[in-house]
């Protein structure tokens, strides 16, 4: 469907998530009972804990569309979790946090 719209399929899913919800809070409920730990390559920050690992926990059977645009968005709110948890840490040390500056990745 994305590459039938000319889309990828990153923002193929991106736009379904936001077109069944009412606002993007919402969006989190996609999700259902899927989560998402992204650890697959180990923990940087803040616990700096190469052999921590990751999981995807709740996956079923179905192969919808809607199951496949739950399982993106619990992934975005496993990442964000982990933004949290990095930038609650940096507030405990005494550090506050304006800008958020994505880069990398596996």
């Amino acid at each position: 469907r994305a590459a039938g719209e000319g889309r990828s399929l990153v923002d193929w899913l991106a736009a379904a998530a936001t077109a069944n919800s009412p606002d993007l809070s919402a969006a989190a409920s996609l999700a259902g009972s899927i989560h998402v730990v992204p650890e697959f390559l180990g923990n940087r920050s803040p616990l700096a804990d190469p052999d921590a690992r990751g999981l995807i926990a709740g996956l079923g059977t179905d192969r919808s569309i809607d199951s496949l645009v739950g399982l993106y968005v619990a992934g975005l709110c496993g990442l964000g979790y982990g933004v949290r948890q990095i930038v609650a840490a940096m507030a405990s040390s005494g550090l506050g946090v304006d800008t958020i500056v994505i880069s990398g990745g596996a």
